[in-house]
């Protein structure tokens, strides 16, 4: 999904904004994009953990509740 396409979601409210769902993430948040599924919408996130380990988060996008 286009950055444009992410923010038309946003501020229609069909999904909660990223800086929500950043607050649920331990480590330094690398990179997050907004994917549409079959279920829904969903937030993945790739973050930094302090121990250098990179771990990959999917978070329901309507809900922000964490998925896996």
């Amino acid at each position: 999904m286009t950055s444009k396409a992410q923010r038309r979601e946003i501020r229609a409210g069909h999904v909660v904004p990223p800086g929500q769902i950043s607050q649920n993430i331990s480590g330094d948040v690398l990179k997050m994009r907004l994917c549409r599924t079959a279920g829904g919408p969903v937030w993945q996130a790739t973050a930094l953990q302090r121990n250098g380990r990179v771990v990959g988060y999917v978070f329901d996008g309507r809900t922000g509740r964490r998925i896996r």
